[in-house]
């Protein structure tokens, strides 16, 4: 398998079948693979601390599928950098098509521009 040296997926929280879960969206080919989202079962809370219920926010990770017949996987820190906002509403975001624009902008200038790696960049609104 191969070793991971930035993330090659994000998470989010969602409201899935009356109930929040944490979601996971993988980057297949460059691009991030909206068809392909799952949400992780028995959630054990991990990523709370960065991840809001309602709000924009997002942390990137790395993804590996462990046994693809039953689709488990696991997700780990590589290089893992989030998004995050007090004011914007993450399902405004998807309403309007922004949504994953913002998460592309993001992971480029976390780990697409070399000149900017290891480099913690924090905005406020």
């Amino acid at each position: 398998m191969n070793e991971l040296t930035k993330p090659n997926a994000f998470v989010f929280k969602a409201f899935i079948d009356d109930a929040t879960r944490l979601c996971v969206c993988p980057r297949i080919d460059n691009k991030w693979s909206e068809q392909d989202i799952v949400y992780v079962h028995n959630y054990d809370g991990a990523f709370d601390d960065v991840l809001h219920e309602k709000n924009f926010s997002v942390l990137f990770v790395g993804y590996e599928k462990t046994d693809d017949t039953t689709g488990t996987f696991t997700l780990k820190n590589v290089n893992s950098q989030y998004l995050k906002s007090d004011t914007t509403i993450a399902s405004e975001m998807y309403a309007n098509s922004s949504f994953f624009e913002t998460i592309e902008e993001g992971y480029q200038l976390f780990y697409e521009q070399p000149e900017r790696q290891g480099e913690q960049t924090q905005t406020s609104e």
